[in-house]
């Protein structure tokens, strides 16, 4: 009886932690530090993985939604394909739990392309 009751205490103080580091995690991506931080993790990884180049300036992230702004899209000699002033996409974060990306709007403004 005594060791179930640790046993459940110590899941229970776990989750408890996972949630504040989660909550902790999506509050910093909210934040102008944490879009930039993010800007700066991920722009490596999205131009190691597709051909060309893409690039913006700020990163904001809203629970249900991000926002892209002063996006450029480069091929791979360095020529521009587009420029955009912002790009607002909402999606499920639920979804994402399944492994899966459910954009519901996206809207784009001052788009320029060749």
């Amino acid at each position: 009886m005594k060791a179930l009751r640790i046993t459940g205490t110590v899941l229970l103080a776990l989750l408890a932690m996972i949630a504040l580091v989660v909550g902790g995690a999506l509050t910093l991506a909210q934040t102008r530090f944490g879009g930039d931080l993010v800007r700066r993790v991920a722009l490596p990884r999205i131009n190691a993985a597709i051909a060309g180049h893409v690039s913006f300036e700020r990163f904001r992230f809203r629970g249900r939604g991000l926002a892209l702004e002063r996006v450029e899209l480069r091929e791979p000699g360095g020529a521009l394909v587009a420029r955009i002033a912002r790009v607002d996409v909402a999606f499920n974060p639920l979804s994402l739990l399944r492994r899966r990306v459910e954009v519901s709007s996206r809207c784009r403004s001052e788009r320029r392309a060749r």
